[in-house]
């Protein structure tokens, strides 16, 4: 039996200032399934992030509903069922690269020893970064992404 895991119905986000308003989302019909790999791709404001960002819950929708493991995008948030990795890098300067590399496994409630023995883990298959400035950009590419989460939405430039 085929599972969707994302689901969108007449997605809508309007952005208002006080002069215009801008229609991000437009009617957005989605069904992913259980497995699939799902790419998007376009010019710079045509709505990618913002609707990557309404199925994660970090974004109201103006009108629809999104589903995600069956649930609403917010409940599905808050049981912790899909991770976010920004295009931006994400690190924090005053943690170290082995600190900014725990943090998501500190977020989801693993005990200290877990995490320093995941965090051994990385730096093994990664022993040549080392500083936050030359390698924020490796660092949040290869930072671990949680593995149990059952949808991964990710944010990535591809190219110039």
């Amino acid at each position: 039996m085929v599972e969707t895991i994302i689901e969108t119905e007449q997605l809508t986000k309007v952005f208002y200032t006080d002069e215009i308003e801008t229609h991000a989302l437009s009617g957005v019909h989605m069904h992913i399934q259980r497995g699939e790999y799902v790419a998007m791709s376009g010019p710079s404001g045509c709505g990618k992030s913002t609707l990557l960002r309404v199925i994660g819950d970090l974004t109201a929708p103006t009108t629809g509903t999104v589903t995600v493991n069956g649930k609403p995008a917010r409940q599905a948030r808050l049981d912790r069922d899909y991770g976010i990795v920004f295009q931006a890098p994400v690190l924090f300067d005053w943690r170290t690269v082995q600190a900014n590399v725990a943090l998501p496994l500190e977020v989801k409630g693993l005990s200290r020893s877990e995490r320093d023995e995941r965090v051994r883990a990385w730096r093994r298959e990664h022993p040549d970064v080392n500083t936050y400035e030359d390698r924020k950009l490796e660092v949040t590419s290869q930072m671990p992404i949680d593995v149990e989460a059952q949808v991964t939405l990710l944010e990535q430039r591809l190219g110039r």
